[in-house]
């Protein structure tokens, strides 16, 4: 869970170079683009492994409905379904078929990928309250992270221009930013009372201190995560077959960059951001 720029897509990475881990990516896109992961081409490795995941799929179900599950994706999984489910609203048919398609969509890559564990970094915490619910009194162990990054970071990579994630104006970014970590605090806690394991990590931690922070997510979550830490020996990290996410998911492998010394000095809307989301990150 987290904010979009808050680094979910490169922990997602790092944590899927552990034995029997894979990085699925952003799966709540999956029934956008109906299976097939974009700027990918279809015969190259990534292509074919998602092919097999969507043959998988429609072995599981009698119709592959990507135009209604791409509705119920929206409906229930994005920042507004974070409330209905909080709140226990919305259509219980509606809600069945949504789990039935999570459960299937999780079996089918399990079976694909052969791996033990699967991350899902779809980031919305509506989408982990759903994952919750679709799994609940299933064998299947689900944990969750909350991952927060420092808001002026976060702002700033909204600003950019001419890449694949759009960009936001600084209102529009700060909003968005204190919304998104408001209703993840709440799904935060509405999971830990459901007995569902949660993890709060820091996206500077994390470059500051990798290891320490993988160590944490380890002992915190019960998890066996020395891959990742013998990748961190080498800064060297395979990036898998994530379907959607940041555009770094495009490389095929990927080193973490150490944050530089210097700290830029803010300016006067930058100290607003800091205040403003206090809340929610204390630097």
């Amino acid at each position: 869970m987290g904010a979009g720029r808050s680094g979910t897509t490169l922990l997602a990475i790092l944590l899927g170079n552990s034995n029997g881990f894979v990085s699925c990516g952003e799966l709540n896109r999956f029934p956008r683009h109906r299976g097939e992961p974009p700027l990918v081409e279809p015969e190259s490795p990534r292509g074919r492994f998602w092919k097999q995941v969507r043959e998988r799929l429609r072995d599981r179900t009698t119709r592959l409905d990507f135009d209604r599950l791409s509705a119920l994706e929206h409906r229930l999984a994005y920042h507004t379904g974070a409330l209905q489910a909080l709140l226990s609203i919305g259509g219980e048919s509606d809600q069945a078929q949504y789990g039935g398609y999570v459960r299937d969509l999780y079996e089918s890559l399990f079976e694909v990928s052969g791996a033990s564990t699967l991350i899902d970094s779809s980031k919305y915490p509506a989408r982990a309250l759903r994952v919750h619910q679709a799994l609940a009194g299933t064998s299947t162990r689900v944990v969750f992270i909350y991952l927060r990054r420092d808001p002026v970071e976060v702002v700033r990579s909204f600003a950019k221009q001419g890449i694949e994630q759009p960009s936001k104006s600084w209102i529009a970014a700060n909003v968005y930013y204190a919304a998104v970590n408001a209703l993840c605090l709440l799904a935060a806690g509405w999971l830990r009372r459901r007995g569902r394991e949660v993890v709060v990590v820091s996206y500077e931690d994390l470059l500051r201190d990798p290891r320490a922070t993988v160590r944490n997510i380890a002992q915190a979550l019960k998890l066996d995560l020395a891959g990742v830490e013998r990748c961190l020996s080498a800064n060297e990290f395979r990036v898998g077959p994530l379907f959607h996410g940041n555009r770094i998911r495009l490389k095929p492998v990927i080193t973490l960059e150490r944050p530089r010394g210097e700290r830029r000095r803010l300016t006067w809307r930058e100290r607003i951001t800091r205040v403003l989301s206090r809340p929610f990150y204390a630097p």
